[in-house]
């Protein structure tokens, strides 16, 4: 019995999830789960808040990590495309 299939072209949902900022580093925003970081932004940017800055991919689930404040970007705090566990500082804003 033969089967047909049908595709049907359609962009995956990306999760939003907001960063949240470390009490021990001004500005800092950190990671809310572990995976790959891929940055959006660069040292100098201006963001406001709900900006996309980053995006993290974990076991095939990619999540925009979003500005919780505006500012401008002072401090990428790892390399891009690095791996980070929860809660560590990606990026900092003033």
């Amino acid at each position: 019995m033969a089967r047909s299939l049908h595709a049907v072209a359609r962009p995956l949902a990306v999760a939003r999830v907001s960063g949240r900022p470390d009490p021990d580093t001004l500005g800092g925003i950190t990671a809310p789960f572990g995976g790959v970081v891929t940055f959006t932004v660069a040292v100098g940017d201006r963001v406001r808040a709900g900006d996309v800055v980053a995006v993290i991919e974990a076991m095939k689930l990619e999540a925009a990590l979003i500005a919780p404040t505006a500012g401008r970007v002072q401090r990428l705090a790892i390399p891009d495309q690095s791996l980070v566990e929860g809660g560590d500082v990606v990026l900092e804003i003033r």
